[in-house]
């Protein structure tokens, strides 16, 4: 029976941690200020999907590009009542992503 390796998430390295302190500081206390003022998490949700967007920059650079990629995306025929692109797939991916490390808080 094959035992999976490593039994835990896998650790950031410092440079990583410390590039993710130095990128993500800014949004992370946005995010603080936001569950500071208010009682109902839902109304932090983009400030925390801005968090997960940043970390995984860093951590799951590929990944995170896609979701920009499909976030950004415009058609140059679109007219101005269409639906934008639905990035769902793409946010699951940085979030099953980002549930691989142990992130510095």
């Amino acid at each position: 029976m094959a035992w999976p390796w490593p039994l835990g998430p896998r650790r950031v390295s410092e440079a990583d941690a410390a590039l993710l302190k130095r990128r993500c500081a800014s949004r992370v206390s946005a995010l603080k200020v936001c569950r500071a003022a208010n009682t109902d998490p839902a109304s932090c949700a983009a400030f925390a999907e801005d968090v997960r967007l940043c970390q995984a920059t860093v951590v799951c650079p590929e990944v995170a590009k896609a979701f920009i990629e499909c976030s950004t995306a415009t058609r140059p025929s679109a007219a101005l009542n269409e639906e934008l692109p639905d990035c769902a797939k793409q946010a699951a991916a940085v979030t099953r992503c980002l549930r691989k490390y142990a992130l510095p808080r």
